[in-house]
């Protein structure tokens, strides 16, 4: 198994550590559920090509380490907040529906 689709489920709470931590998952599909809470902490997670967490009730700011894991970083209308942290040209952002502020790092 590389992969976890639970969208749609109207899941509550948060993210657990334990999902992102593992060495298997490389696609997490989490979006259109009532998912709060900030994202967990991705310091040694290992390379996970997407996350989607879409239309859920995630706030805080986007971890730094994130966006040196993934390719694909789906994060549509959450309550996300802060700048969008320095990342390598190849990831693909989509974060329409926040609260972002700051400068577009390059």
């Amino acid at each position: 198994m590389n992969s976890i689709t639970l969208s749609g489920n109207s899941l509550k709470g948060t993210i657990p550590v334990e999902i992102v931590s593992t060495t298997y998952i490389k696609y997490l599909y989490l979006q259109d559920n009532q998912i709060g809470g900030t994202l967990p902490n991705f310091n040694g997670t290992h390379i996970i090509k997407t996350i989607n967490v879409s239309n859920n009730k995630i706030s805080g700011t986007i971890p730094p380490e994130l966006v040196k894991l993934v390719d694909d970083f789906e994060a549509r209308n959450n309550q996300l907040t802060g700048a969008l942290p320095r990342h390598p040209s190849r990831v693909l952002f989509f974060l329409s529906g926040n609260n972002l502020n700051g400068t577009i790092p390059y």
